[in-house]
């Protein structure tokens, strides 16, 4: 692969590359320990402290797993604009291109996680009885939590991303370390009583941890008025204006759930794409004509 598109007629090992390599990214290695074993500390202190034992677990493990595989879209999008992000922060991160591509992808990701979120918490009980059966009915509620997980887990993707892109990859640890810290502290303190609610609540305030943590590091090495509000601020209001607005018509229109949920969800999907600025809109627009990925 190397030979054929890269040009290269010589392949040869270099150890001071290799130790150069190992070096910078051990520190990521621990990172992404620290990150997975977060994912899996609330399974080992359930079956300890849960009143249930194997069932709690089930009853947690289920919803889990929907909000980690559906952050292949963020890993998609931010993997292919990797390289463009490294590009643009080893020459000028003040950039005007760099800056619209990274805001782009915030705005993006927070729109697509916020309105991901709104749907597991809308089509909750489908979807539990559709993966488990109606014996899962107790992992709605835990469903509901941890859907906010995933509009975090999108923005801390992205985030962690364009810190190693600047060549920050050391500071990766410590969000890592200290989410994974608070996930146990709150589990231990939270799943004798709660359960799977409980390690639901300590995986959400885990990760909210880790992306304000990312925030803070991103803030000190970058410009400052990154669109902070606009990109993220703005999309979280409405999503929580929404869930409110939600809680109080589901009564009302529960057995007409497919059609006024569908309703709900497209309108504030509406209400997401006004607010985009015209530039990104006309973006999308002609992402939807052509099908493909729009050139920027």
């Amino acid at each position: 692969i190397a030979r054929k598109f890269f040009k290269m007629s010589n392949i040869s090992l270099s150890w001071f590359q290799t130790k150069k390599l190992i070096k910078k990214t051990w520190i990521i290695g621990v990172a992404t320990f620290c990150t997975a074993l977060s994912f899996r500390v609330d399974i080992f202190i359930l079956k300890i402290l849960a009143p249930q034992g194997s069932r709690t677990i089930a009853l947690f493990h289920v919803p889990h797993m929907v909000v980690l595989q559906l952050q292949v879209i963020a890993v998609a999008l931010v993997t292919a604009l990797f390289p463009t992000f490294s590009r643009f922060a080893a020459s000028n991160q003040s950039d005007k291109a760099y800056l619209e591509i990274r805001d782009y992808a915030f705005r993006f990701l927070s729109v697509s996680g916020i309105w991901i979120a709104m749907f597991l918490i809308i089509f909750a009980k489908p979807l539990i009885l559709l993966l488990g059966g109606s014996s899962y009915l107790e992992s709605v509620s835990p469903m509901k939590i941890l859907a906010w997980c995933i509009p975090i887990l999108f923005l801390n993707y992205l985030s962690t991303n364009l810190l190693t892109s600047f060549k920050r990859q050391n500071v990766l640890i410590v969000g890592a370390a200290v989410s994974l810290v608070i996930n146990v502290i709150l589990d231990i303190t939270l799943i004798p009583s709660l359960g799977a609610e409980g390690a639901a609540w300590g995986t959400l305030i885990a990760y909210t941890s880790q992306l304000m943590i990312a925030f803070g590091f991103l803030m000190s090495i970058g410009d400052r008025s990154w669109g902070l509000w606009n990109s993220i601020g703005i999309p979280v209001l409405m999503g929580l204006a929404a869930l409110f607005l939600w809680s109080f018509a589901f009564d009302a229109f529960e057995n007409l759930l497919p059609l006024f949920g569908s309703g709900f969800l497209l309108a504030l999907l509406v209400g997401f794409y006004v607010i985009q600025p015209k530039q990104l809109k006309n973006l999308l627009k002609a992402f939807f004509r052509t099908r493909r990925s729009p050139h920027v």
